[in-house]
């Protein structure tokens, strides 16, 4: 058979339906299969926005820390991109690292409010308030608020978020909604809840 016979050969059992439906396949294949990036590729589109949010993290809960804003996103960064994880777009590691600066504020603002809460217990065993004291510090608040999420946490994790990021990280709504990937009208129909049910657990 010649190279030619061969060629026109293979070309009648490739063409036509066979031939279309393994286009297809590879098409889908490719659409089934978008690229994904690593953190270290994704962090110099979005440090800079990254660094002001790590600046108003620190500035939103009042007291301590021992953090400086570089050395709080190269913390939330290590957490973010351990274990080797990819993601589909800048936005979506965008909100990954501001997650996990929320994290570490929120843990190092919880034992702040240990220490705090140690010391309104001796306050109270020690008899120090008055027969009608007045309304709570700000850090008595802090306490209270915190034992209040803590309480939520346990029946409601995904309510208790919206409180960490509302209350204790000062996030606006649209900001809170943005990381929890929920509408706005959602967070903020929570947070009304969410308020009422605080009052009535502080009061």
């Amino acid at each position: 058979m010649t190279g030619t016979a061969i060629t026109t050969t293979l070309d009648r059992h490739t063409s036509g339906a066979p031939l279309q439906r393994v286009r297809q396949r590879r098409q889908r294949r490719q659409v089934a299969a978008p690229r994904r990036f690593s953190a270290s590729e994704l962090l110099n589109s979005v440090y800079h926005p990254l660094l002001d949010l790590a600046r108003t993290r620190l500035t939103a809960f009042p007291g301590e820390t021992v953090h400086e804003d570089t050395s709080l996103l190269n913390e939330a960064f290590a957490r973010t991109s351990s274990g080797e994880r990819q993601f589909d777009s800048s936005p979506q590691f965008f909100f990954a690292v501001a997650q996990a600066i929320d994290e570490i504020r929120h843990e190092e603002n919880r034992r702040r409010l240990a220490l705090l809460r140690g010391g309104l217990e001796r306050r109270i065993a020690d008899e120090v308030f008055e027969s009608h004291p007045g309304p709570p510090s700000r850090h008595e608040e802090l306490v209270m608020v915190d034992e209040a999420v803590m309480k939520l946490r346990r029946t409601n994790p995904a309510d208790a978020r919206v409180v960490v990021l509302r209350y204790f990280n000062g996030l606006t709504a649209e900001e809170t909604a943005q990381v929890l990937r929920l509408s706005l009208a959602t967070v903020e129909r929570k947070w009304r809840k969410l308020k009422a049910w605080l009052y009535k657990e502080l009061v």
